[in-house]
């Protein structure tokens, strides 16, 4: 960490003077910095910091007393304050927007509200109508399959007593099984 600081203090004309173990301990610790890290640096980025070391090295070679980083400074400082004004703009907007959300939701949480002691906040399901359906038509063929044994039932049995009565209970149990039989498929 004492080449970046003497970088920033000295430019780069002071770094022929750093010892090469010391680079060496950087590059190490950077790289695993690096590798331990889950991000990759993307292709542009690393494009602008290999246009700052060689317009840096064509500065230094130029004028040893020449920092870059120090004519550098002012367009990064007026870009920052750019970028901040930016931050706290997107940051009031964002306010502003998440205020009008909490006062509509509001608004619409006092109508529910409403409605529900009202009585009159109506909820439908499809598939509970569906199956509610279902079931209603299973209970009409149910309940006509019962008839139909009744019917057929009680004309078996007062046949033998009276044979027109229990030949019509037994003819109109047909009219049942027809139900039982054939209303469920009209219904899917």
């Amino acid at each position: 960490m004492a080449t970046t600081a003497m970088m920033k203090r000295h430019g780069l004309r002071k770094l022929r003077e750093v010892d090469p173990r010391e680079f060496r301990d950087f590059e190490v610790q950077f790289g695993e910095v690096v590798r331990s890290l889950p991000f990759q640096l993307p292709e542009n980025f690393l494009l602008i910091i290999r246009a700052m070391s060689l317009t840096s090295g064509v500065c230094s070679a130029l004028d040893p007393e020449f920092n870059v980083w120090d004519s550098v400074k002012p367009y990064a400082a007026q870009l920052l304050r750019d970028e901040r004004g930016n931050l706290v703009q997107d940051l009031a907007q964002q306010a502003v927007e998440v205020a009008g959300l909490a006062w509509r939701l509001s608004k619409r949480l006092d109508a529910l509200l409403t409605r529900i002691e009202d009585g009159s906040l109506a909820v439908t399901n499809a598939r509970l109508e569906q199956r509610v359906s279902r079931l209603e038509r299973t209970v009409r063929r149910l309940m006509s399959a019962i008839v139909f044994g009744g019917l057929l039932i009680a004309g078996v049995m007062l046949r033998a007593d009276d044979a027109v009565l229990g030949t019509l209970l037994m003819a109109a149990s047909v009219v049942s099984l027809l139900y039982t039989l054939f209303a469920g498929r009209r219904g899917r």
